[in-house]
């Protein structure tokens, strides 16, 4: 027997008052001696016998009549049981947590894993009542607040029918604590928790966030499972893209490294990965994955345009489609716009190796004096060079610019001081340098180390002998600490010559000497015109988005993309949404990513960002749990009743509908009471008659 009301069970103690009133009107009979009516005396003690045995059968028919009617308001009910007058279909409430993850996609037999579990799920409701409940919890997490409306199972099963399976991964047990709370708040006679997932191994959830349930899954609660995941699911996936170039120029080929996972149990044999780049396919290899193994497979294909470019890897379709292409963008300047920083004969030689270059048709260079940065617009400028001193000048404008992801690369004067330098890198967040050293024609410093695969000297240096490049010969040079970023280039005393460092979401280039002829013969050795303009495309390439989010994340994007324009966004499907003016500071934040893809943004039209985003790989490994494993989990997070499996294919629907029967018995209780109010009204009037 269970009560649908169990909190008013607390009024029983209310059957304790007529006891206590019992024994306070208990008194002893004074003995009055009195001889004329000395003959009564045995009449008298029968009579005292009679109401003393009256007395105490009113206290228990009062006790028994309280107790009758707290027992009627609690509302007791037996499941399953049979009584004439009392058994009916007793109403539930009823639960789905449904599996909408992109494994469910799998073909069974007839149809796929999430068809079925559509089916089931009809099927399950088909036999609901007016006044029943029914709920449907998605695994994804999605809240489209799937409910019965009083009188209209129609409308919520089509609801469930023009589901489909989500990109967005979840956990099973975030869903059955969601699907447990809703049982918890329902009142109704019959609670039923129906589960249909494949029962994957990787997506049932953090063993650390598995929580207790009992009082939430009572005795009430019925949980059955359906297993729809019989099938062997054969599925390999794209689990990672890596861009492998950090500089990226107009006319050369980007490497692409992309990592390939077997989930199968069986091996791969003549495999086939593709790259695309812009929907274009670039290149394509074959390849064999025994099972259970990890590639990696690199690939090249020329990018055939600039600005903002969509790369995708992509390999044959097995059990699971979704997860076998996986996104990146990467970017070029259509136009590349430099600021040069500085004095005219500090930026000769640079502006000279810039206007050398083969993208120097499509170049805008603006130079001016370090003086006059504060007047800068810097909102469409690919990257910024530097010569000069930092004293007593006001760069927050170009620490804004680094800090916002933007690139710049710093060179000292001809007559910057040690002071000077050091206050120039210092804006920036790099260790000032050690020492000035001057004039020294007898000793010139030379390079002693060159980390060539560092993507600014990457593969331009190669001989049929290897890595070579020529030394300057530096007469005056500012020896610039080890350590605190990138060495990229050191010097036989032990300084720095060239070093990388990190300056919020930008990137700062420091050089050790200056680019004029008076400082040494760097500005004519073979390496400076190269390393100026390869510097250029280094520093303006934005990272190449190949992480990106994951379905279901938030995509924010900095204000120095944004600006102050109206921003629009383009999902994979082809649906514009517009996310308002994008402010300077703040930038804008997207968070519907429900497909995979790439999503497009543009700020008045013009395109400023290509964001790939990427389903979990955590769904693609499809190895399901044994039925002991899925029982175990019940037990840790302590369910009442052990869950039933039950098969998607049988007659299931009958048996479900006889099980929601059940008898209230609250009618049986209180008509007992009613009864016993009239035989207590009985006794009262027999005791006010006998009472002496």
């Amino acid at each position: 027997m269970n009560f649908l009301s169990p909190g008013l069970l607390f009024g029983l103690l209310a059957a304790s008052i007529p006891i206590l009133i019992h024994l306070l009107n208990l008194r002893k009979l004074k003995k009055i001696d009195f001889s004329t009516l000395h003959f009564l005396r045995l009449i008298e003690k029968q009579k005292v016998r009679r109401v003393k045995l009256v007395q105490w059968l009113l206290m228990a028919l009062r006790v028994l009549i309280i107790a009758m009617l707290v027992l009627g308001f609690s509302r007791p009910v037996i499941q399953n049981e049979r009584i004439p007058g009392f058994t009916s279909a007793a109403k539930t409430t009823v639960v789905l947590v449904l599996d909408d993850s992109f494994s469910m996609e799998v073909v069974e037999g007839q149809g796929s894993r999430f068809n079925l579990a559509k089916g089931v799920a009809v099927s399950i409701l088909s036999g609901l009542k007016e006044g029943d409940e029914a709920s449907v919890i998605l695994t994804s997490g999605r809240d489209l607040d799937i409910r019965l409306t009083p009188g209209d199972l129609p409308a919520l099963t089509k609801a469930i029918k023009d589901l489909e399976p989500d990109f967005i991964s979840g956990d099973l047990n975030t869903a059955i604590i969601k699907a447990s709370r809703l049982l918890g708040e329902s009142e109704n006679l019959n609670k039923e928790l129906y589960i249909l997932s494949d029962f994957q191994k990787a997506t049932l959830g953090n063993p650390k966030e598995f929580t207790d349930v009992s009082t939430l899954l009572d005795s009430r609660v019925q949980t059955r499972l359906f297993n729809l995941g019989s099938k062997k699911t054969v599925n390999s996936a794209i689990t990672g893209i890596k861009v492998n170039n950090q500089v990226f120029e107009p006319g050369k080929d980007i490497s692409v490294t992309v990592t390939i996972r077997n989930y199968s149990d069986d091996d791969v044999k003549n495999g086939v990965v593709s790259l695309f780049v812009n929907n274009e396919r670039g290149a394509q290899k074959s390849y064999n994955l025994d099972a259970g193994k990890i590639t990696d497979i690199t690939l090249s294909a020329p990018v055939r345009k600039s600005g903002f470019s969509s790369i995708y890897a992509s390999i044959e379709d097995d059990d699971i489609k979704t997860d076998n292409r996986r996104y990146a963008s990467i970017f070029l300047p259509k136009e590349f716009s430099t600021v040069l920083l500085g004095k005219s004969s500090d930026l000769k030689f640079i502006r000279a190796a810039i206007e050398s270059g083969s993208f120097s048709g499509n170049m805008k260079i603006t130079e001016k004096d370090i003086t006059q940065t504060g007047a800068l617009d810097l909102k469409d400028v690919n990257m910024i060079i530097v010569a000069g001193s930092g004293e007593g000048v006001n760069l927050g404008k170009l620490r804004d610019y680094t800090a916002n992801g933007g690139g710049i690369l710093l060179f000292p004067g001809e007559n910057t001081s040690l002071a000077g330098y050091s206050a120039l890198l210092k804006q920036f967040g790099v260790s000032p340098p050690l020492e000035l050293k001057k004039d020294s024609k007898a000793l010139p410093g030379k390079f002693s180390a060159v980390m060539f695969n560092h993507p600014l000297l990457r593969e331009i240096f190669q001989t049929q002998y290897g890595n070579s490049v020529e030394s300057p010969e530096l007469v005056t040079w500012f020896r610039l600490p080890q350590g605190g970023g990138t060495d990229i280039i050191t010097m036989a005393d032990g300084s720095v010559f060239l070093k990388e460092t990190r300056a919020g979401k930008g990137r700062v280039l420091s050089v050790a000497t200056s680019p004029t002829l008076s400082t040494g013969d760097f500005p004519m050795i073979p390496l400076f015109a190269p390393l100026v303009y390869r510097s250029m495309f280094y520093l303006a390439s934005q990272e190449p988005a190949t992480g990106g989010s994951l379905t279901g994340e938030e995509i924010a994007l900095p204000g120095r993309k944004t600006g102050g324009g109206k921003v629009t966004v383009v999902a994979p499907n082809g649906l514009a949404s517009a996310l308002g003016s994008g402010k300077t500071d703040d930038g804008v934040v997207f968070p519907g990513t429900d497909l995979p893809g790439i999503y497009r943004f543009t700020r008045d039209d013009e395109e400023i960002d290509f964001v790939p985003v990427n389903t979990d790989t955590t769904e693609s490994n499809s190895t399901p749990m044994e039925r002991q494993e899925i029982v175990d989990y019940f037990k840790k997070i302590n369910v009442k009743n052990s869950p039933v499996f039950i098969g998607a294919e049988g007659n299931f629907t009958q048996t479900l509908t006889e099980s929601r029967l059940g008898s209230e018995l609250w009618k049986l209780f209180i008509i007992i009471a009613m009864i016993l109010i009239g035989v207590e009204m009985y006794f009262s009037r027999a005791k006010k008659s006998d009472t002496p």
